[in-house]
């Protein structure tokens, strides 16, 4: 991640992945479901917080990052969730997935990708490279 990046940190927020964004310079955006959720993402440092249930998530992200959107996006949800994150993506962004803990598996139209031209990387937490 390049020091001016912005990173959605998705789901569950965990404090390595806000400190390492903001040790880089990098703001955090985390969207849950629930004011819970968030409030853990705010106790662990997250810049902004966004319920994506009863907020536009793609309005709030556009209008945080001045309309560049989001440079990396972290998604452990899947489904409808992952929807919402490829509307959120910046040019040349990178969207992180890492798990479906929302139970639906999505697909990513080619389309979106081509317009946008930003990168779907999987993640395999724990797995050696």
């Amino acid at each position: 991640m390049e020091k001016e990046e912005k990173k959605k940190s998705e789901g569950k927020t965990k404090n390595k992945s806000v400190s390492s964004t903001q040790a880089f310079g990098g703001i955090v955006i985390a969207a849950a479901s629930s004011e819970e959720k968030l409030k853990v993402a705010k106790q662990v440092g997250a810049d902004y917080v966004i319920n994506y249930e009863i907020e536009d998530m793609k309005e709030r992200v556009e209008k945080i990052t001045s309309g560049k959107y989001a440079d990396v996006i972290y998604d452990i949800v899947g489904g409808e969730t992952f929807k919402k994150c490829l509307r959120c993506i910046g040019s040349e962004g990178r969207l992180l997935v890492v798990g479906f803990a929302g139970g639906d598996i999505p697909s990513v139209p080619a389309n979106i990708v081509l317009i946008k031209g930003f990168s779907v990387v999987g993640v395999r937490a724990g797995e050696s490279m």
